[in-house]
């Protein structure tokens, strides 16, 4: 059955793969279930699928890299790519006739050097590095990586039935607590935070999905190490709720936040603008962008662009192209001793140690 079901999507979806429009390729895929997303990407030209490690290599004009998967257990299935994407693509979510009745838990943590943006989007929002991304069943997703962009993305995808009988076992109210997992007006919601913790884990499993080593504990782990990343994102989304922060803002505060976030990443040469500045830009008070700022992104406004702007001269170093005084110069430094201190808050090495391990 399922792979009829791809056969008759593929005739229908012939005319959309390599389509281009507004300086990205679509690349579209089914998105029903965790078998059928696999299938899709299975069926893209330029793979070679492995079964019996569970891994997809893509070697095409627009994505290099390896994807591998695990069914965790019944109801939770795990995917892992880590791929590098040579052009510009539009990935794009369809939906065969079937139902789907499976929630998408995403974790990313990319980069991409070759610009000052370091973010993807999806749906028009914009997601950051260490950003989480979670939406419902039918949820149509497009999302675009700019032309550089590389990293590592997971997926978690679990049932309904999985979430009953692991998250909501007292809970009275289980289609209202499934709503509320998402927006409800864009029927997904992204959130930005990092633990130290989280990186652990995430290159762990990658570590374990990857080597395959035939350790006869291997699923046993990947399972517990899975379950300690949901565990987290939920604990954090409690403690949100329990707060009375909601994670959910408005529409138009989201929308506010992410126009925040835009100026910042395209004016990181320079001094910090100023809060008032930036909550002018947007139409609101400073005390309010402040709060729904930190909310949305788990960072003040002030520190965010200051992590975004010594990223940007990290990347700068490792180019070549400017020496520190210069660079000072660039980003709105009074000298040279002050953003070589910044610098090294940020990276734990000074810029003269970047440059010196560069020429080697």
């Amino acid at each position: 059955m399922p792979l009829i079901r791809i056969q008759k999507w593929l005739k229908n979806a012939e005319k959309y793969f390599f389509k281009y429009k507004d300086g990205f390729f679509i690349l579209p895929y089914l998105a029903n279930t965790p078998k059928l997303m696999l299938e899709s990407w299975k069926s893209m030209p330029f793979t070679a699928v492995d079964e019996f490690k569970q891994c997809v290599s893509m070697s095409n004009p627009f994505i290099k890299g390896k994807l591998y998967y695990e069914e965790v257990e019944t109801g939770l299935w795990m995917i892992v790519a880590d791929v590098a994407f040579k052009a510009n693509v539009h990935t794009q979510t369809e939906f065969d006739e079937g139902v789907s009745d499976y929630y998408f838990l995403a974790f990313s943590i990319f980069d991409n050097p070759d610009t000052k943006q370091h973010n993807i989007r999806i749906n028009g929002d914009s997601l950051a590095s260490n950003s989480w991304a979670i939406y419902g069943p039918d949820v149509s997703v497009d999302a675009f990586f700019d032309k550089g962009t590389k990293g590592l993305f997971y997926s978690f995808s679990f049932h309904k039935n999985w979430l009953f009988e692991n998250l909501l076992q007292n809970h009275s109210d289980k289609d209202n607590f499934l709503s509320s997992l998402t927006n409800t007006e864009t029927k997904y919601l992204n959130l930005e935070f990092v633990t130290p913790e989280l990186i652990e884990l995430s290159k762990e499993i990658w570590i374990k999905l990857s080597k395959q080593d035939n350790d006869p504990l291997r699923k046993l782990h990947l399972k517990i190490k899975s379950l300690e990343i949901i565990d987290i994102f939920f604990s954090k989304l409690s403690e949100k709720n329990q707060s009375g922060d909601s994670p959910i803002n408005s529409k138009l505060d989201i929308q506010s936040v992410q126009k925040t976030v835009d100026y910042l990443i395209h004016n990181l040469q320079g001094p910090f603008c100023g809060i008032d500045f930036l909550a002018a830009n947007v139409n609101m008070s400073s005390s309010k962008l402040k709060n729904i700022f930190k909310l949305e992104m788990g960072s003040s406004i002030y520190k965010y662009f200051k992590d975004k702007q010594m990223d940007h001269a990290m990347s700068l170093l490792l180019k070549n192209e400017y020496q520190v005084k210069n660079l000072a110069n660039l980003l709105g430094y009074e000298n040279t001793s002050k953003f070589s201190a910044a610098f090294k808050k940020h990276h734990n090495k000074l810029p003269s140690e970047v440059m010196k391990e560069n020429k080697f």
